[in-house]
């Protein structure tokens, strides 16, 4: 495909366009490594011609997916400095510090871009993302004064449902954070009144059942708040040993939670092993948890990816179809069983 896509654009005239259409289809079925090689291929035919910003942009996504994140930063860098559309700086400058932010977690050079861009360029999509984007980076510092401040000014502009509903819930968040905790009992509670489908409305719900649970032990919620602050820093040593320690507290208050979320820890750092044995750990100790049927989830969605884990898999989605028909993850559970029996 690469090798025909060369020789189409060789007899369409050098257009680049074929090189382009290669890349994003490259791009949305996620082979990313060809991506990659038909950017650089590209970027470096046209470097006296030009190639269109687009290119630069499918390109970038690539390489941050393949980990090059001083690669991406100076791709976008290229158009930043050498393309004249406003709207193309603006949305390459923001990118740089969304690597910053989610990738690198330099989050002062992050907000150094957020800033440029809300403050140089005025228009198009990067413009509307980088203001998004500014208060998540100044909570990731910590800040969370600043942080309220600057959620609580987003709210005053004109913003989609889905973003006001995301501004509303990082607020109320943030008083969960400084231990207002009926402060923010009442913030979660407006949040599924006013957007009742919204895409924050389980974690609100979850943090409400937390706050119900452990409202006699005030100390006990104020560990886990600073656990969920240091997740959401991004700090995954201190998350893990503020976890570990609600997990192994007498009396079992909150330890089925702090299981599930040392699983979803495990995995996210690529120990599948040890999100197994913390699911394994809820299953014996909290047969009745809440928590529960989403460590099972994560169990089955482990053992799928492995060519030995197949038939566990199923009989792990088949018991969630028929333990827990009402968990918001069934209609996922029930086509993902689907498919296996499918494949079989």
């Amino acid at each position: 495909a690469f090798a025909f896509a060369v020789l189409q654009d060789s007899l369409g005239g050098r257009t680049g366009q074929p090189l382009l259409h290669f890349m994003r289809t490259c791009q949305e079925r996620k082979h990313f490594q060809q991506v990659a090689r038909m950017g650089e291929y590209a970027l470096g035919r046209f470097r006296q011609n030009g190639f269109p910003a687009d290119a630069h942009f499918v390109y970038a996504d690539a390489l941050v997916h393949l980990g090059r994140y001083t690669d991406a930063i100076g791709v976008y860098d290229t158009v930043v400095a050498s393309f004249p559309v406003m709207a193309d700086k603006a949305e390459a400058l923001y990118q740089i510090g969304d690597v910053y932010l989610n990738y690198l977690h330099d989050y002062d050079r992050a907000l150094t871009c957020f800033d440029s861009v809300i403050g140089e360029y005025n228009t198009g999509l990067g413009f509307l993302n980088s203001i998004l984007a500014r208060p998540h980076c100044v909570l990731r510092q910590g800040r969370l004064p600043e942080a309220r401040d600057a959620f609580t000014k987003l709210l005053s502009r004109r913003l989609s449902p889905d973003q006001s509903e995301m501004a509303t819930y990082h607020l109320a968040l943030i008083m969960f954070f400084e231990h207002t905790f009926d402060s923010s009992e009442i913030a979660f509670r407006k949040l599924q009144v006013d957007y009742p489908r919204g895409f924050y409305v389980n974690d609100a719900l979850q943090l409400l059942l937390v706050m119900s649970e452990a409202k006699d032990q005030p100390a006990l919620l104020k560990e886990f708040s600073d656990a969920l602050l240091f997740e959401q820093r991004h700090m995954p040593d201190s998350t893990a040993n503020r976890l570990r320690a609600l997990a192994d507290k007498p009396g079992g208050l909150l330890a089925d939670l702090a299981l599930y979320k040392l699983a979803l820890l495990s995995l996210s750092q690529s120990d599948s092993a040890a999100a197994v044995a913390y699911v394994d750990r809820l299953a014996q100790q909290f047969a009745e948890s809440y928590y529960l049927p989403y460590g099972m989830k994560v169990k089955a969605d482990i053992f799928v990816s492995r060519p030995d884990g197949i038939e566990p898999a199923k009989a792990l989605y088949q018991a969630l179809l028929e333990k827990y028909p009402n968990y918001p993850f069934i209609s996922e559970v029930r086509k993902r069983l689907r498919q296996l029996e499918g494949e079989a």
